[in-house]
């Protein structure tokens, strides 16, 4: 469960976050979503296939971590062994939420990530003293600010004639089939196939 709040330099100026990953921090997972702009880097080091989405007709594509649940290969107790981290874990705890019309940065406060008063200046601050952003909340801004307009340009797969689905799978294969380099249509190809559902909620929001 989450319990995501508005974040502010007033209520949160105090406010830290363990940046490295670990079990104890939720990195012990078996998979995490893998998003069409980092395909090409993350292929390269992870597997990634295509997940059927509960109740839906549809799948979506995720970085295969581990072969059971709980179960993270990429993870030793030194932390990270892989070059990249999927965007998906990277923002956390930090999500995109309503703030009246506007959308907002929200932070999960049940998060384990969350350095509690008592720990002292253990992890990385989110705001500076005087109240501006750490380049660490910068980091998160931009990345969030990058998935929400990735997410505003996932097609409406669903809408689709059929036709125009199988028309658009079959030119992101003929793309493939010129060039192999170009592994991002593969991708592509499996969302137009499978009338794909890599949702814009399950982007921003995801765990």
């Amino acid at each position: 469960m989450t319990r995501p709040a508005l974040l502010d330099n007033v209520t949160h100026r105090q406010l830290r976050i363990r940046t490295e990953r670990s079990a104890a921090l939720g990195d012990a997972r078996q998979f995490a979503l893998a998003l069409p702009a980092e395909f090409r880097q993350l292929q390269a080091h992870f597997p990634i296939v295509f997940q059927h989405v509960e109740g839906s007709v549809g799948f979506q594509p995720i970085v295969l971590l581990g072969l059971e649940e709980g179960q993270n290969l990429f993870l030793t107790d030194a932390g990270w062994d892989a070059p990249v981290v999927p965007m998906a874990l990277q923002r956390d705890p930090f999500m995109i939420g309503r703030g009246g019309d506007d959308l907002k940065l929200h932070i999960d406060l049940d998060s384990p990530r969350i350095v509690k008063p008592e720990e002292g200046e253990v992890g990385t601050a989110v705001f500076m003293p005087h109240g501006g952003h750490s380049e660490y909340l910068d980091h998160v801004v931009s990345l969030l600010e990058h998935l929400h307009a990735h997410a505003q340009h996932l097609p409406d797969v669903y809408s689709l004639p059929a036709p125009v689905r199988w028309s658009r799978a079959f030119r992101a294969l003929a793309r493939v089939m010129r060039d192999p380099r170009e592994t991002d249509q593969v991708l592509v190809f499996s969302t137009y196939i499978h009338g794909g559902s890599l949702s814009r909620a399950s982007i921003l929001a995801s765990r």
